[in-house]
């Protein structure tokens, strides 16, 4: 008997993601050759927006570490966490913590700049390789104590997640949000940074663009006389419509991979980022946030920013307050006799449960202290969350009356229909539900529907096993105007054969958008021979713009897998061996290059080598449910039985996942251990009931042991559900039914 659901695949290995922070690597002047001047050239002429600058927290993004600036209390306080007691305390005027190293041994490290301000201040230390580490300890700048942003995690000092590696590496998570023209100038054969800025911190020029030619116009008799020039305005004006202020705000407020070197400011967002598309493990299946996120993934989804809402009509751009406290606030477009009354949220006015944003934007605690609202700006659903587990805003005051107490109160104040939602779909395609792909695939031709809700229909759709069926929403997504849409689309070919992937993505080589051209190379790595010649030219360029993302990103072990995959589908295996092992040398627990890894050298017979792989990650990190099955069904197609139930059997105790029991049952069978075998199968049962393959291993096993019984009930079972399955009336038919 096969073992079904085998991980392996021999070919082109799909992309595996990474996240990204802002990371933009400027290493040329603005393209009008302008140059930065500083925040006192800008104030004299714009006062009021320097006023409301100064004190912000752009500006106080990013200090030099003094009296002044330090918030936290270095007088020798402790903080006992995870078993580690650290002291913070002065030298003269500099600042020291004593923590633990990079060796696992407790050390002294001097604070080298403040990084943020409220509700909490973090800081840097000096690191060899150019680095600037900030620590995991903060300070509560609301409650006034030292915390640990990661309290239930204790990190091995060798470890990517520890604090002096590269998940707290200021040069790469930080600081192109955090500054002023921030130039990592980061070398990958090294893995050192000579990183610079123009500004410490969050300045005009940040958002606005390099100010000298702006400042040369306005004191030239051309700007006397009322004429324009030509590249002597500065971006990210009051003039821009809600997409292109969002999308320049989303520089830094959002999730996104770096497509680009260099911010020049000109361009769309898309020219330099590609924005990760909501889907599970960051948000939830209706969108609604989990992980860090920021804002931009939420706001694209919410039907104000369809109606035209931009960043600004909510927040001063240059204070970053509120344009209004309170209700008030969204009473700036809804009227307050129909929607600030009893009549519409039933709680009494001037309570936590009558504001707006308690309803329509609940939010979660990151970095420990830091409350954040979720911007997708909809209606809370108690009967989703009944029906699918999802989270609703009700449910944060009154989760001691159950859901389904919600779900009725709401239905007693508005009646039982809802208005449509997007996130039914996508939820009732997360569950399996019959007809919920059509759905999914309406919201594409539906013009009330959002931008990113169209994108994550493009996302599910291609996640999906029934990918193939869906060429033609794909193709269609290809011409939308959104190039988030026409990414997420490019992408979702993945799936497809080679002809199709020249038919459709050949002409999207010279999309206007550089993250579109550079997803087309990606998914057209193999194709070289298969281009025609008029768009050779095109894919030469997009490549090269594809090496020039992976050059941005290759300070991230998910970069360097990139340029595995990319060198793969060139047919250049060295090189992707070579880039495989700087991506486990980089972080060698993440878990996309481990398996990515594993899966190259098993596609190319190196059995042993994709063992080793995973044995040493194993060895890190042993109770990993997915390496465990991974490895097991290795050694199963190694004829390694034995062995294999033993990672198998880990897997299965390890997750919910039936898949993992399956196969576990299926090598014990084989082993002709069969009362083991038995029990895995209904140990899968159990974790996920009613599922037809487990059921049939289940009857054959049964069939075998001559147990005709319960053999004949579980086909008969089988054959119900599904009457034209040949294997179900196979096995009916040896049971003689």
């Amino acid at each position: 008997m096969k073992f079904l659901y085998l991980l392996f695949s021999i070919g082109l290995l799909l992309y595996v993601s990474d996240l990204f922070w802002a990371c933009s690597e400027k290493v040329v002047p603005d393209g009008a050759g302008a140059t930065y001047v500083g925040e006192a050239s800008c104030s004299s002429c714009h006062q009021q927006e320097a006023k409301d600058w100064r004190g912000s927290h752009h500006d106080l993004a990013m200090q030099e570490v003094s009296d002044s600036t330090v918030l936290g209390d270095f007088s020798g306080a402790e903080l006992l966490s995870k078993g580690i007691r650290s002291r913070f305390f002065k030298k003269g005027n500099r600042f020291i913590v004593h923590t633990e190293g990079p060796e696992g041994t407790l050390q002294d490290f001097e604070i080298a700049y403040v990084f943020g301000v409220f509700p909490l201040q973090q800081y840097l230390v000096r690191f060899p390789g150019g680095r600037l580490q900030a620590l995991h300890l903060a300070w509560d700048s609301r409650d006034g104590k030292w915390f640990d942003l990661q309290p239930k995690n204790r990190f091995r000092p060798d470890d990517w997640m520890h604090w002096t590696k590269g998940s707290m590496t200021w040069n790469n998570m930080c600081a192109d949000c955090h500054s002023t023209n921030l130039q990592k100038n980061y070398d990958p054969e090294t893995d050192t940074y000579q990183t610079t800025w123009a500004i410490l911190d969050v300045s005009c020029e940040a958002c606005h663009g390099p100010g000298s030619r702006h400042l040369e116009y306005v004191r030239s008799s051309d700007y006397q006389k009322g004429r324009k020039v030509q590249g002597s305005f500065l971006h990210l004006t009051p003039a821009l419509d809600n997409k292109q202020q969002v999308d320049q705000c989303a520089r830094c407020h959002s999730l996104r991979s770096n497509q680009s070197l260099a911010y020049e400011h000109d361009g769309v967002y898309a020219d330099h980022y590609g924005v990760e598309i909501p889907k599970p493990n960051l948000y939830h299946a209706d969108g609604q946030i989990i992980e860090e996120v920021y804002e931009y993934g939420s706001f694209t989804q919410s039907r104000m920013y369809q109606q035209g809402v931009k960043c600004s009509n909510c927040h001063n751009p240059h204070s970053l307050k509120l344009r209004a406290e309170g209700n008030a606030l969204c009473a700036q477009c809804h009227a307050p006799k129909t929607y600030d009354v009893e009549s519409h949220h039933f709680h009494p006015l001037g309570s936590t449960g009558a504001q707006c944003v308690n309803c329509h934007m609940p939010g979660k605690y990151y970095m420990g202290n830091d409350f954040r609202r979720d911007h997708s700006l909809r209606a809370p659903r108690p009967d989703l969350s009944a029906r699918y587990g999802t989270p609703n805003a009700c449910n944060n005051c009154h989760s001691e009356k159950g859901l389904k107490w919600q779900a009725d109160a709401v239905v007693a104040h508005f009646g039982e229909k809802r208005k449509p939602h997007y996130s039914e779909a996508f939820l009732a395609f997360h569950h399996g539900e019959q007809g919920a792909a059509e759905r999914i695939a309406a919201l594409l031709e539906d013009t009330a529907q959002s931008d990113m809700a169209k994108a994550m229909a493009v996302w599910n759709l291609s996640s999906s096993q029934q990918a193939a069926n869906w060429e033609g929403v794909f193709s269609r997504a290809l011409k939308s105007p959104v190039p988030f849409i026409r990414h997420s689309a490019v992408d979702a070919f993945q799936a497809f054969p080679l002809a199709s992937r020249v038919n459709y993505l050949v002409p999207m080589l010279e999309d206007p958008v550089r993250s579109v051209r550079i997803s087309a190379a990606f998914m057209l790595a193999d194709a070289g021979a298969s281009i025609p010649k008029r768009q050779k030219e095109a894919y030469d360029k997009a490549l090269a713009e594809a090496e020039q993302a992976l050059l941005a990103q290759s300070d991230f072990s998910g970069g360097r897998l990139r340029k595995a995959q990319l060198k793969i589908g060139q047919g250049d295996m060295v090189s992707a061996e070579k880039a495989f092992q700087s991506a486990l040398r980089l972080d060698q627990d993440h878990a996309p290059a481990v398996s990515a890894a594993a899966n190259f050298y098993y596609g190319r017979g190196q059995f042993d080598k994709a063992a080793i792989v995973y044995r040493q990650f194993l060895a890190r990190n042993p109770s990993e449910a997915w390496a465990n099955y991974e490895l097991g069904l290795l050694l199963a197609e190694m004829q390694r039985l034995a062995e294999a139930t033993s990672y198998l059997g880990k897997a299965a105790a390890g997750s919910d996942d039936p898949r993992y029991s399956y196969n576990w049952g299926l090598a014990l069978q084989n082993l002709g251990k069969s009362k083991e075998a038995e029990q895995a199968f209904l140990s899968g049962l159990q974790k996920a009931p009613g599922q037809g393959y487990l059921e049939y291993a289940l009857a054959v096993l049964y069939y075998q042991q001559g147990n005709l019984e319960k053999a004949r009930k579980l086909a008969q079972g089988l054959l119900k559900k599904e009457p034209r399955n040949a294997e179900y009336a196979q096995l009916a038919q040896a049971l003689g039914l």
